[in-house]
């Protein structure tokens, strides 16, 4: 807890051991979203969390700040990095306000920070004119998820045909790198959007309107009834099980199609294979 010059309260930081430590186990893809107080005194909730193997959201921390301002990002950031340290494998997902980006660039130097493709779509209809703006936004999400170059010059080189105001906003306002999948520098798997801890704050939406002490109680309590599920799933599957229940479902589902998928050996020795699929 941070207080002010008076003494009195300023920020909070909580982050409990036993998520932190789990973080080990996940994809370091850390995403992280602030939400307004509704409690008299103002300021916003903020929650940093991660996705266990099977997709399922995995708190890491908390924390109340005075408000989305650079001094109060940066001391998030500084507590967060006391528990998890900066690398070239760490991704942040955000929104793009700019107070938290800097944050992110100055704490987590190494890190890679990608903005959600959801919000930024949000800009990019804003922009679109004589046409559905619904569809605009669609196809620029479509575009932020090609997986090969080729694939999305050709989508990009078409949008600008289709949508040059939009185009022309994406080209003045952002960088490819922060959205689009395929220039992407780091590696951030299927989180392309701050979505996942938006639900978080819809979940504490009530408790939004507390103090700070049961805001608090109300916020741990959760996490631990969550943290205690978690471990009795865990617990629960077979020390033989390979794969996590999402991947095994499928799996499982494709086999129809997969016993009749032809394979032709490429290659004995590097283990290479080419496999068709109608």
């Amino acid at each position: 807890m941070k207080l002010d010059e008076a003494n009195k309260f300023k920020y909070l930081f909580v982050a409990l051991g036993a998520c932190i430590e789990g973080f080990a186990a996940m994809r370091k893809v850390i995403v992280v979203d602030a939400t307004f107080l509704k409690n008299g005194y103002g300021g916003v909730l903020v929650f940093a969390k991660a996705q266990d193997p099977n997709r399922h959201h995995y708190p890491l921390a908390f924390g109340v700040l005075d408000g989305e301002n650079n001094a109060s990002w940066t001391w998030f950031f500084e507590m967060l990095k006391t528990a998890i340290p900066d690398s070239s494998e760490l991704v942040f997902m955000s929104d793009r306000n700019q107070s938290l980006i800097a944050a992110v660039a100055n704490v987590f130097p190494q890190s890679h920070h990608g903005h959600c493709i959801w919000h930024l779509s949000q800009n990019v209809r804003g922009h679109a004119c004589n046409t559905t703006k619904a569809v605009v936004a669609w196809r620029f999400m479509e575009l932020a998820r090609c997986y090969t170059v080729a694939e999305f010059e050709s989508a990009y080189a078409s949008f600008k045909v289709r949508f040059p105001p939009a185009y022309k906003y994406l080209e003045e306002h952002t960088d490819k790198r922060t959205w689009a999948r395929v220039y992407f520098p780091g590696v951030r798997y299927n989180l392309d959007t701050s979505n996942s801890v938006e639900s978080m704050n819809s979940v504490f939406k009530d408790a939004r309107r507390y103090a700070l002490i049961p805001l608090l109680d109300t916020i741990i309590k959760k996490f631990s009834d969550w943290f205690n599920e978690h471990r009795k799933d865990s617990a629960a599957g077979s020390i033989d099980t390979k794969l996590v229940p999402l991947v095994e479902i499928h799996l499982h589902n494709l086999w129809s199609t997969a016993e009749k998928t032809p394979v032709r050996e490429l290659n004995s020795y590097e283990l290479e294979y080419e496999v068709l699929s109608t």
